[in-house]
């Protein structure tokens, strides 16, 4: 007696259009073998859907050549379709549609430059790996007509990276779970003009938080709500649990409507020497609680404009060797910088701001020490005595033989030879000898 099985196959393959907008241009797709199902030596089949042969494809890639434009039928095939591929990685395809609701094993998604009608991520996770998504220039419509992209199918996450693209400016909320079970090592970076909510409850179309509490992360933070988008976050969440022990480098946002951000509990990276934090354009700020202790390690980048905050005290962020900070925002009446004979800046940028008292240049003596330093504190609101003051500090501590330095404190009283004790004529006079470029009212 013969027995036979027969399969429907129907049910073995998953079809995609390519479209190519150039003759000769390639493709290039890479489909993971989850070996939970198919032996690690198995591959998987691609019809290209132009009359070429069909060949074995894995995670290793393939490229494959259009000889003309137009809209390919092209077919993967491969048994137990939504189970038997783990990621996908493609270049730059043109795609109608990527649905990936049923890819029920599939946890590394790497999507470049694509070009889809509706794009949706798997709507459960049967596999044992930590979440890896990268997203980069992807011009497609999220299928959740709110803007929800969820992630609570995996239960740990090691990369999030949405940038650019019509997707992250559909995309408005991303729901993740609680409790990250791995190290989100490769950081967690979101730049979307319409982000308006992360964290557990962020499919709630009323919340407006960013809560990264459990997340686990190291590496880079980076969120970029756009310009101060009108529904942009209005509230965000950074307990000690949102950080592993490598901690972070990198924290970025731009963009949100929060009045208050608290960063005394963030974990930095320590033996990292150019950290960099970096929030602006977020017209409500208004009270920063930072760190009680100095940071270890340097930054090389500190930013903090765009907001009504009034007082600027970072001595708890030491600058490093050529760093640039940025502080230009109009309500800010005095700048504390962390003592350090090691920070030289190529840029102090607090131009248009408020500030009546001049910043103690003596706790960073070598700041000028290095070609190209610009110190730009024009259009304040300093008198002569302060103005005399900075020129005095920066002239003690100078030296000849750099190159490109500037000083601008153009817009602010005219130093003279007697104010507060201090003789800004002859500081100024000093610093153009030792070739600094001066502006001075």
């Amino acid at each position: 007696m013969i027995s036979r099985h027969f399969r429907d196959k129907d049910e073995e393959y998953l079809d995609f259009e390519l479209t190519t907008t150039s003759v000769g241009q390639s493709i290039n797709f890479r489909f993971g073998i989850n070996t939970l199902i198919m032996s690690a030596a198995s591959k998987h089949r691609i019809d290209w859907g132009d009359g070429s042969a069909m060949e074995p494809i894995d995670s290793s890639g393939l490229n494959h050549t259009y000889g003309a434009t137009g809209t390919y039928p092209a077919r993967l095939w491969t048994r137990e379709k939504y189970k038997n591929i783990n990621y996908i990685l493609s270049g730059s395809v043109v795609l109608s549609e990527l649905d990936l609701s049923q890819w029920e094993y599939l946890y590394n998604m790497f999507l470049s430059s694509n070009d889809v009608g509706t794009f949706s991520l798997p709507s459960q996770y049967n596999g044992p790996n930590s979440l890896t998504l990268t997203a980069i220039g992807v011009s497609g419509q999220l299928s959740d007509s709110d803007g929800i992209l969820d992630l609570t199918p995996w239960s740990s996450y090691s990369t999030i990276f949405l940038f650019s693209g019509t997707i992250t400016q559909t995309m408005k909320r991303i729901v993740v779970n609680p409790i990250n079970n791995s190290s989100l090592s490769g950081g967690f970076r979101c730049y979307s003009t319409a982000l308006e909510a992360i964290g557990p409850s962020a499919s709630n179309l009323s919340n407006r938080t960013v809560d990264l509490t459990g997340l686990n992360m190291s590496g880079d933070l980076v969120l970029q709500a756009g310009d101060a988008a009108p529904n942009a976050f209005n509230e965000i969440i950074l307990p000690s649990s949102a950080f592993n022990t490598n901690g972070i480098d990198q924290l970025q946002i731009l963009g949100a409507s929060i009045s208050s951000i608290d960063l005394s509990q963030i974990r930095w990276e320590d033996a990292d020497n150019t950290k960099n934090i970096s929030i602006y354009q977020t017209p409500v700020l208004a009270s920063i609680i930072h760190p009680p202790y100095g940071i270890t390690g340097s930054f090389t980048t500190i930013r903090f404009d765009g907001s009504p905050l009034t007082t600027m005290d970072l001595s708890s962020y030491e600058l490093g060797v050529n760093s640039t900070l940025r502080v230009n925002s109009t309500q800010i009446t005095s700048l504390t910088f962390a003592t350090s004979s090691t920070t030289t800046l190529t840029l102090l940028q607090g131009d248009n701001i408020s500030l009546s008292s001049a910043p103690n240049f003596t706790d960073i003596p070598n700041a000028t020490e290095v070609n190209g330093s610009d110190i730009d504190l024009r259009i304040a609101s300093l008198d002569a005595t302060n103005v005399n003051k900075i020129l005095v500090d920066l002239d003690t501590n100078s030296t000849s033989g750099f190159t490109g330095r500037f000083i601008d404190l153009s817009g602010n009283t005219a130093p003279d030879g007697t104010s507060g004790g201090f003789d800004g004529i002859t500081a100024k006079a000093n610093l153009i000898t030792k070739g600094f470029t001066v502006t001075t009212a």
